[in-house]
């Protein structure tokens, strides 16, 4: 670095004294800043073509991973569907569901306070129908979350799911049969009666299903102990797809 009230090379005119200006700047007193590539501690230079390529990702410790997602940008984004169980309309209820003719859950409201909601009420062996279009980048695995409250102060409540799905090229009619039911995560109910809760299913059954399928969804709830009917709020799907 030097310091004058000459003018540096190449600079038309005189600067004033006390001037600062600067020729060959050093980084720690080594390796000046230049236009040659590759080399550590200097400037680098690069005439090359930039090549498509995955976006990397960071694992729960910081460190970089190379396997992506498939997509273009290498992003597999969880995108999360809720589907509620019923609407009301005043105290008239209404499913937002398909019902099957035997065994059905019932649509319902909760008039409460404050919230007027609508539910889909289950007794042991009754069941609903959903059904949705997967996206055309679903890269493979769905998660389930439903919430739900119950009457009872005691006992326990298990809901079930189960798939089905149809692809949308006219090859077969849309009637597939459901694939092997997945169990949510038993819940045992407490003192307070009516109470929130959420359960849980990570990696449904999805064998036969293809990305622009159409999916169909069945819950329902299996024998457990809880006596009073289970009230299922909604549902929410985790779909990952591959961005």
């Amino acid at each position: 670095m030097t310091i004058g009230a000459a003018s540096p090379p190449g600079l038309p005119g005189a600067l004033t004294q006390g001037t600062l200006y600067v020729t060959n700047l050093v980084l720690n007193s080594g390796n000046s800043l230049n236009a040659v590539s590759g080399n550590t501690g200097k400037v680098a230079q690069s005439s090359g073509t930039m090549t498509q390529t995955k976006l990397k990702t960071a694992d729960a410790n910081g460190n970089i991973v190379d396997t992506a997602g498939s997509g273009t940008l290498g992003i597999t984004f969880p995108a999360k569907y809720f589907i509620p169980g019923a609407l009301c309309n005043n105290a008239t209820p209404s499913p937002a569901w398909n019902l099957p003719t035997s065994n059905a859950a019932k649509a319902s409201c909760n008039t409460g306070t404050n919230v007027q909601e609508g539910g889909l009420d289950f007794a042991d062996g009754q069941s609903a129908q959903y059904g949705l279009l997967l996206p055309s980048d679903w890269t493979g695995a769905i998660d389930a979350r439903l919430t739900f409250f119950d009457a009872s102060t005691s006992g326990t409540v298990i809901f079930q799911i189960a798939t089905a799905c149809t692809p949308t090229n006219g090859s077969i009619a849309d009637g597939s049969a459901f694939n092997t039911a997945d169990s949510f995560a038993t819940i045992t109910l407490n003192a307070t009666t009516k109470a929130l809760w959420e359960t849980t299913k990570t990696g449904l059954n999805i064998t036969g299903c293809s990305a622009g399928n159409k999916l169909h969804i069945k819950v329902s709830r299996t024998t457990d102990t809880a006596a009073a009917v289970a009230r299922m709020v909604g549902l929410e799907l985790t779909i990952r797809r591959a961005l």
